[in-house]
């Protein structure tokens, strides 16, 4: 079997092949998961310093209670998309035992990215099956 200067193999070896290969996340799971979380957050920031620095144009009269009324309508449109996106249920046990009611403040059971959604998404019967809860 080769090896380098300091005598260690190269290749596979039974120390090497002994052990289970460890599970890392995919760069799919990693863009969705992670990357785009914080780069979504940034851009609704930027949205809202957009959004106020339109309304504070020097040749505009300023109201600042339509500055206060369009961000908090940009602010919750943002939090309804992050919820849509990245929710991820705090208990799951009781998520599962009690029947999922839309509201103001969660729009879904999961959110599109989150690793719930990915679990569950996971643990489905192949048999063809269509589940209501799929859909509106």
């Amino acid at each position: 079997m080769p090896t380098d200067e300091g005598g260690h193999a190269f290749g596979p070896t039974p120390e090497r092949s002994a052990h289970p290969p460890v599970p890392s996340t995919t760069w799919r799971e990693y863009f969705y998961r992670t990357f785009l979380r914080v780069w979504v957050l940034c851009f609704f920031f930027v949205g809202d310093v957009w959004l106020v620095a339109e309304w504070l144009f020097p040749w505009r009269s300023i109201n600042l209670v339509l500055i206060v009324i369009a961000l908090s309508i940009a602010s919750y449109l943002e939090f309804l998309a992050y919820e849509y996106l990245w929710y991820e249920p705090g208990d799951a046990s009781r998520s599962t035992r009690e029947p999922f009611r839309r509201g103001w403040m969660r729009p879904v059971p999961w959110g599109r990215w989150s690793e719930a959604w990915a679990d569950r998404r996971s643990h489905r019967p192949d048999d063809g099956a269509v589940d209501p809860s799929e859909f509106l």
